[in-house]
């Protein structure tokens, strides 16, 4: 969006030559093709029209306060009447033969609500100006094209669409092709953007937004014959339109990070949306089984939600899918459901450990003084309290915690991913003229607004008497930061930057910090890259960590803007909002980021590294969890000692124990498959050949006809058990088979793609006692009822079959 803005520097006069003259004079655009619209009523902007650009009355269109009055919002908020500048196409193109291009907005009212209800407007002091004229609107224009998805920017993407939509012919009407062409076409753009720009796909926020646009241009592919993915196909396309170095070069340096981005999220989806039309298509066809030629098939809304839940399709999607059979969905039902299922998820959830912050601290920012880091250069310091709050309750404990903010401070904050420092504090107060130290653990330190810090203490009951007197503002504090604390969690945090480091000399420079928490335990680190590392990925991490742990260097700090920060190559948090001035950690030659959190010295002081775990947060961040220093090389001592213990067990030596696992992993995978052939032998061999322990009947349930086998023995192995029922099904492919164990348990199996186990059963379970369900060709549940037979012959003339049957 193009446009100018004015606070009272000029007004309508002004606004409409300056749009009119860059039309005409700069664009040079034909005067005879533009019109105009004005608020009817709005005469001073009719006037400027006529009079200093000259139009006749019938190039002035008059409308209403729905098409020319401009609102923040309904009820309040500047406001005000609005002139549109219009292109004739002289044509009807997409319904429209006036393409607007050009709003001017006059903001020169504040709205309010009176008593009665009725709006106000209250004239501003001065006319603002707020003009938007589309970018890609004037371009199609001044290029000669129909419209935005024709230009020059999109033109080589649709010609890259239309080979590939050759080689997957569907019959689609020229209106909806054209329609999904816009619609891939738009999104799959935007999408090249947030991933330039560093967003990833996420089930909430911005990372959300972008999932769902990924999934919808993959989903009108898949309307118009594209059943495999084939946006990435498309990329190219774009980098080469809006890559250069004028435009976005940042497209082109990524395009390798944006095409796995884009192919893992589009596979998944193309996955879950088969999926979706699969069991949509099947349970539809139940429908169209059970249901009178007025009736319309229906998606219930917890199939909505189970397509939802289990495959990730949204409703949207799923709707879309609906359509295609001509059925409705309960979309009404589908959100109401959804939100008792998310209400019901926050109510399960306990928390991930972190420290909860009393909101009471939050109003500690609106006072003058802020606390003063000095952590950076001593670990002790005499100082005195700011603020301080403690809940009145806790007063009825043997200990209570209390929140206090220090003057001048050497506990570091929880920031940046690093926890916040622990140690002890010493207020002195006066009592009866003698002075009185008062020791309290701190237990936790966290930054409860920008620029805040307060410290959790631990005050022993003994201390309550005075609680009013040492946390009142002023008192005299010695503060100890636990040493040996903050140098473990100083080293997790200098190893964290190495390993940040090493991610991006093995995997590529695609690799982003996607959140990180360093503690005196370790270090987590979340990370971006399309697909899972190898083992031998792992290794060579951990390698190169190692070799700049044993190729020491120098940890420098340094404060600069972060302008010039970024424009020396220092990484930091996309998402992170940083000021302008901030902090960089320089790992000479090895790192080099912002960062507000404590370092150690030297890399050299790390001592060890150990990954410890490697892990998949989504498809596509991932997370690494790590040890250093002593507890690096504890984990490195334990994990010989049980390599050692292991191999003593084996009776070899520790270095042939890879091989001895292969060859029994080997042997384990022969001996199941001798299993499971002897399994199927013994099935097979019972075919036909049941005797009275195990009753077969027959009966007819919806017109669906059935067998029930009863399984009389109590000592059955599962896996012989489905291949009995495998068997069974194959004899007769077209029949329902029900198998009744003698715990009540009840299995149904088919081989008729016509039937779906899962609903079935489902509904006959709720005539005769019992719950359960399933996929199309098996199901399971239980039977609710001791004398399920009298049930069962009740609802489905259930009969005995002989054996001779």
């Amino acid at each position: 969006m193009l446009g100018n803005f004015s606070f009272g520097d000029y007004g309508k006069r002004e606004a409409i030559y300056y749009a009119w003259n860059f039309l005409i004079n700069e664009l040079q655009l034909p005067e005879n093709r533009l019109s105009v619209s004005v608020l009817d009523g709005d005469e001073e902007a009719v006037g400027f029209w006529k009079k200093d650009i000259g139009l006749e009355d019938d190039r002035i269109r008059r409308l209403g306060r729905e098409d020319n009055f401009w609102m923040m919002s309904a009820t309040s908020g500047p406001c005000g009447p609005c002139s549109e500048i219009f292109w004739d196409q002289e044509k009807e193109v997409d319904g429209d033969r006036f393409l607007e291009i050009w709003n001017l907005v006059f903001m020169q009212y504040e709205q309010s609500q009176g008593e009665d209800g009725n709006i106000i407007l209250n004239p501003l002091p001065s006319v603002c100006i707020d003009t938007g004229m589309g970018l890609e609107r004037i371009s199609s224009i001044v290029q000669g094209k129909p419209t935005n998805f024709d230009i020059d920017t999109m033109e080589s993407m649709r010609h890259r669409l239309m080979e590939m939509m050759a080689t997957s012919p569907k019959s689609v009407s020229p209106e909806n092709l054209e329609l999904a062409i816009r619609v891939i076409m738009d999104h799959l753009r935007a999408v090249v953007m947030l991933l330039a720009e560093g967003v990833l796909p996420e089930g909430t926020g911005r990372g959300h937004v972008l999932r769902r646009l990924i999934r919808r241009a993959s989903l009108f592919g898949y309307k118009i014959g594209f059943n495999e993915p084939f946006l990435v196909g498309l990329v190219p396309s774009i980098a080469n339109s809006l890559g250069g170095d004028d435009w976005y070069p940042e497209i082109v340096q990524r395009q390798t990070h944006i095409e796995s981005i884009i192919a893992v999220e589009e596979l998944s989806f193309n996955k879950a949306l088969k999926d979706c039309a699969k069991r949509l298509s099947s349970v539809l066809k139940m429908d169209d089984l059970s249901l009178s030629s007025k009736e319309q098939p229906h998606v219930t809304a917890e199939l909505a939600l189970e397509c939802y839940s289990s495959r990730g399709v949204p409703i949207d999607v799923i709707t879309d899918l609906a359509i295609e059979h001509g059925a409705t969905v309960d979309i009404q039902g589908y959100h109401k459901l959804r939100e008792e299922q998310m209400k019901a998820a926050k109510g399960t959830w306990v928390g991930s450990g972190d420290t909860l912050v009393p909101s009471q601290l939050a109003t500690w920012a609106d006072n003058a003084v802020a606390p003063e880091f000095i952590g950076h250069d001593t670990l002790e310091a005499e100082t005195s309290v700011l603020y301080s709050w403690y809940p009145n309750e806790e007063t009825l404990k043997d200990e209570l915690r209390a929140w206090v903010s220090l003057k001048q401070t050497p506990f570091y904050a929880e920031a940046g991913g690093q926890s916040g420092d622990i140690g002890h504090v010493e207020f002195v107060i006066e009592v009866e003229g003698e002075e009185v130290y008062i020791p309290c653990t701190v237990e936790d330190t966290i930054s409860p607004y920008p620029g805040g810090s307060a410290c959790k203490i631990a005050v022993e009951k003994e201390y309550f008497p005075y609680l009013d007197e040492f946390l009142k503002p002023g008192t005299k504090v010695s503060c100890h930061v636990d040493a040996e604390a903050r140098k473990a969690t100083q080293q997790a945090h200098t190893a964290t930057h190495l390993l940040h480091s090493a991610l991006r000399h093995v995997l590529g420079d695609h690799v982003v910090q996607a959140g990180s928490k360093v503690t005196k335990d370790g270090l987590r680190f979340d990370f971006t890259h399309h697909s899972a590392l190898t083992l031998d990925n792992i290794f060579d991490v951990e390698d190169h960590v190692h070799r700049q742990i044993f190729a020491p260097a120098p940890v420098v700090t340094s404060e600069m803007l972060y302008k010039e920060a970024v424009s020396q190559g220092a990484l930091g948090l996309f998402k992170e909002r940083y000021p302008d001035s901030v902090r960089v950690v320089n790992i000479l030659g090895k790192s080099q980021e912002i960062c507000c959190g404590t370092h150690l010295e030297s890399t050299e002081q790390l001592q060890d590294f150990t990954i410890t775990s490697y892990s998949s947060v989504s498809a596509t961040v991932r997370r690494i969890e790590a040890t250093v220093g002593k507890m690096a090389h504890n984990s490195k001592v334990q994990d010989h000692r049980r390599i050692t213990h292991v191999s003593e067990q084996l009776g070899i030596q520790g270095v042939m124990l890879q091989n001895r696992v292969h060859q029994l992993l080997k042997e384990r995978k022969e001996d199941r498959a001798k299993i499971a052939q002897l399994r199927r032998q013994l099935a097979a061999a019972l075919k036909g050949d049941r005797d009275d322990t195990e009753p077969v009947w027959k009966g007819e349930f919806k017109e669906i006809p059935f067998k029930l086998i009863e399984m009389k023995s109590k000592e059955i192995d599962e896996h012989y058990l489905q291949e009995r029922m495998g068997v069974l099904c194959g004899e007769e492919p077209q029949l329902l088979f029900f198998f009744v164990l003698p715990n009540n348990k009840i299995m149904a199996q088919t081989l008729n793609k016509s039937l779906h186990c899962g609903k079935i059963l489902k509904e006959l379970l709720s005539v005769v006692g019992g719950k359960g369900g399933g996929k199309p060709n098996y199901a399971e549940g239980s039977l609710s009822e001791p004398n399920y037979l009298e049930k069962f012959q009740e609802v489905t003339g259930l009969v005995s079959q002989s054996k001779q049957a």
